[in-house]
């Protein structure tokens, strides 16, 4: 299922909830292609996430690169280590010491990365040195 999704809407409609006390930097006229339930899933998932076992600084930022609108998650956490980033995409993985939560069963990341390949986008991680990034990516229209 694939629509023409208002970047700018879909994050007004979830960062009361989920994005709390975060900077935002959200370009104007965002459009994407895909399905904007899977969409928000995975922006809730990185929002969670980032609150749960992030720095406490946080802020999303919204933008366009070529044919590619960018939602970047970004906190002040420190970097998880490079032998380790593509293992956190794999089902039931944990790269933090910290346990669990009851709620939370390891296949966020998997699901999210899954969906925004299903939408023809990508989903990754890094670390610049000052915060950890998760940026989706996602086919502009």
């Amino acid at each position: 299922f694939s629509q023409t999704v208002a970047i700018g809407e879909l994050l007004k409609s979830i960062l009361p909830i989920y994005g709390k006390k975060m900077g935002q930097t959200i370009e104007d006229g965002l459009e994407v292609s895909g399905d904007p339930v899977r969409i928000r899933q995975i922006v809730r998932n990185l929002l969670t996430n980032s609150e749960r076992y992030g720095g406490v600084a946080r802020r999303i930022l919204a933008y366009r690169v070529g044919a590619t609108v960018c939602i970047e998650i970004r906190d002040s956490g420190g970097p998880i280590p490079t032998t380790r980033r593509e293992q956190m995409f794999a089902p039931y993985e944990r790269v933090h010491d910290r346990p669990g939560r009851p709620e939370s069963v390891g296949l966020g990341l998997t699901v999210s990365r899954d969906l925004a390949r299903m939408m023809s986008g990508d989903l990754t991680y890094d670390h610049d040195g000052h915060e950890s990034i998760f940026r989706l990516g996602l086919p502009a229209v």
